[in-house]
């Protein structure tokens, strides 16, 4: 772990730190613009963040541990999966738009027209507006 740290620094100009408050963070994703950030801790909630540190909102409600974070192509809408079997569809305000019940795995296509999720042997394509 020392060698990737003392790595970073050399390869990086500046650092910035963001603070969750007591949860361990265990997933991050860059924005489409990479102006913002998602993480998911392990108190199950996915806060959006943007580079200066500041929580813009926090998407609150799985009740298992996030399996997957993603922005949209457009950056306006967030995909979170969990291990509580649902995937959800979040505004970028902290707003859930809606719930798929019965898939923790999911994939966004690069045009963000489909969404496929699964928690088994199938695999079903969900065509978004």
């Amino acid at each position: 772990m020392g060698r990737s740290h003392s790595l970073s620094h050399r390869l990086c100009r500046g650092c910035l730190t963001l603070v969750e408050d007591k949860a361990k963070v265990e997933l991050i994703s860059f924005s489409p613009d990479n102006q913002k950030l998602l993480t998911a801790s392990t108190d199950n909630t996915v806060r959006l963040w943007n580079l200066k540190g500041k929580t813009l909102a926090a998407f609150k409600g799985h009740e298992g541990s996030i399996a997957q974070t993603f922005f949209s192509s457009d950056g306006k809408c967030i995909f979170t999966s969990s291990t509580d079997g649902t995937v959800r569809i979040w505004d970028v305000s902290g707003q859930e738009i809606t719930r798929l019940a019965g898939s923790p795995v999911m994939s966004l296509s690069f045009d963000g027209r489909y969404l496929a999720t699964s928690e088994d042997n199938t695999v079903l394509v969900w065509k978004l507006r």
